[in-house]
């Protein structure tokens, strides 16, 4: 965790209450501000419940998320447009989506300039567009490793919704929709 932040909990397993005692308390030790925590389920509850015991405080349910790990490529078909790279012709497009996408997922704005964010997308080659013959759908990806990356950043304009774009566009960086199975996770933002 990089305040402002939320805080990122990994565990091999959700049996780790020793860990997650320890960790609760040198962070309330060392008086950090605890935001949100993200983790699998289990894990963000026993956190929840120790940070709230520690802090005498509150908290409450953010939301469930997945983890998906394409594993078997389907055809998909694709309504009119293109899929194409973001050039820094694209940055203010780009950088007002990732805005309305922190607003739409998270219910607030980005604590960073969203330009910033977007510029080094743009720069790093993670960001795409469809477009017909406009920008219509984005996708991004995050933190690339030997095995993999985050798709993330998926957005399209309401004016443009229930097209098939945002299919297309996340289609197109994964080279086809696969199933989908995943590890629940939650998030719990704490007062």
């Amino acid at each position: 965790m990089t305040p402002p932040y939320k805080l990122q909990i990994a565990s091999l397993n959700d049996k780790s209450t020793q860990a997650i005692v320890l960790l609760a308390s040198e962070l309330h030790k060392g008086d950090w501000h605890v935001p949100t925590v993200i983790a699998v389920e289990e894990i963000a509850k026993h956190f929840e419940s120790e940070w709230n015991r520690l802090t005498r405080g509150q908290s409450e349910y953010g939301m469930r998320q997945r983890i998906y790990e394409l594993r078997v490529m389907e055809h998909h078909d694709y309504p009119s447009g293109s899929f194409r790279q973001a050039t820094m012709d694209d940055l203010n497009c780009a950088a007002t989506w990732e805005n309305s996408f922190h607003v739409g997922c998270f219910g607030s704005s980005i604590a960073e300039e969203p330009s910033e964010v977007a510029r080094s997308m743009i720069e790093n080659g993670y960001l795409y567009f469809w477009e017909d013959p406009l920008p219509v759908s984005m996708v991004g990806f995050t933190r690339p490793t030997k095995r993999g990356v985050s798709i993330s950043y998926v957005y399209t304009p309401p004016e443009f919704r229930k097209k098939g774009y945002a299919s297309a566009v996340v289609a197109s960086l994964q080279t086809g929709l696969g199933e989908r199975e995943g590890v629940l996770h939650a998030i719990h933002r704490f007062e």
